[in-house]
């Protein structure tokens, strides 16, 4: 136990000395405002920040894009961690959550999940979980199956593990790392080539416009445009944001945030609005993701790390569904357990 305490207090120290250097070295161009300065300011916090950490939030989904019918929202924990180039996303369902209720043929989204006695069939998602490592990239899915008759009886079941493999990249390009990360305001320098203007607003906020790409896009690629909120008396955390594809000028998303929270590890919105793709969904609740921030560590956890690695890189049990999407893979999909394996 002491040494536990001992170890925490070194962290505690370690993480204010690396502030004090960061915000020093800032200090010299909080005056300029130019673009430059701003970008080298936004690149100083996250990679301060984005090195190792452990971010936990709250995810509310009004009506979850892409999911099988669904007329209750959606509620999930989400724990975000990375150390040494390693991302993990951990997300699990609200066991509160009340069960889906009936919809009739043509409501909502209830077209085609029926089965032939007419009750319909409804999907969650209990536990998602993604590691992204240099050489590897996976994704480990259980849902929880619900039929719902017209009557609205409900009976569930826990379906088997689905596994899918990708070829390796960043967490951050990812929607599962970014979506969280972008929306505590970091993580914008790792998409920004360049701030082209600067302007401060009366309560301190710097308006900023600047050229680069989304998440997923190859670093090289300039082709979105972006406009900023930034608070510089926030460790340079950005309040707002809003990316633009320059070819059709449509928004990508648009994030927003509000108030302020202090952990461990620096500042965080209390609350924050993640919007996807505004005209292309218009007022649709698909497109929104409210999100609340709980806390933020100065370290990665090692053992939701060691867990995940588990789950995707250990041994599969019988009945996991495998979907293997990497250029390398030999089989596209297979169960294990079945003999076409």
């Amino acid at each position: 136990m002491a040494a536990d305490g001992m170890c925490r207090r070194y962290v505690t120290l370690t993480v204010c000395l690396c502030w004090l250097v960061v915000f020093l070295t800032g200090c010299s161009s909080l005056g300029q405002n130019s673009g430059a300065s701003v970008l080298a300011n936004l690149r100083d916090f996250d990679s301060l920040i984005l090195d190792e950490m452990t971010l936990h939030v709250r995810e509310v989904q009004p009506r979850p894009i892409g999911w099988i019918t669904d007329s209750t929202q959606t509620v999930r924990d989400v724990v975000v961690t990375t150390r040494d180039g390693v991302w993990v996303s951990w997300a699990k369902l609200d066991e509160n959550m009340p069960p889906p209720s009936y919809q009739k043929y043509g409501e909502g989204r209830a077209g085609g999940a029926y089965t032939p006695l007419g009750n319909l069939r409804v999907a969650r998602r209990a536990q998602f979980v993604t590691l992204y490592e240099p050489d590897f990239r996976g994704l480990h899915t259980i849902y929880l199956n619900y039929v719902v008759s017209p009557d609205g009886e409900v009976s569930q079941a826990m379906g088997a593990p689905i596994v899918h493999l990708y070829d390796p990249v960043c967490g951050l390009e990812s929607w599962d790392v970014y979506i969280p990360v972008l929306s505590a305001g970091r993580g914008y320098s790792k998409l920004l080539a360049e701030i082209t203007e600067v302007s401060k607003q009366d309560d301190g906020l710097l308006r900023c416009k600047a050229i680069g790409r989304r998440p997923g896009r190859p670093p090289d690629d300039t082709s979105f445009d972006w406009e900023l909120l930034v608070d510089p008396d926030a460790a340079y955390m950005v309040r707002w944001a809003k990316c633009v594809w320059r070819k059709n000028g449509s928004a990508n998303f648009i994030i927003e945030t509000e108030g302020t929270r202090w952990f461990e590890w620096g500042p965080l919105p209390e609350k924050a609005r993640f919007v996807s793709s505004p005209e292309y969904y218009g007022k649709s609740l698909d497109a929104f993701w409210e999100i609340s921030f709980k806390a933020m560590a100065a370290r990665g956890d090692e053992e939701l790390i060691a867990s995940a690695r588990k789950l995707l890189r250990g041994e599969f049990p019988k009945g996991t569904k495998v979907f293997d999407k990497r250029k390398s893979a030999k089989v596209p999909s297979y169960t294990v357990g079945e003999s076409s394996e």
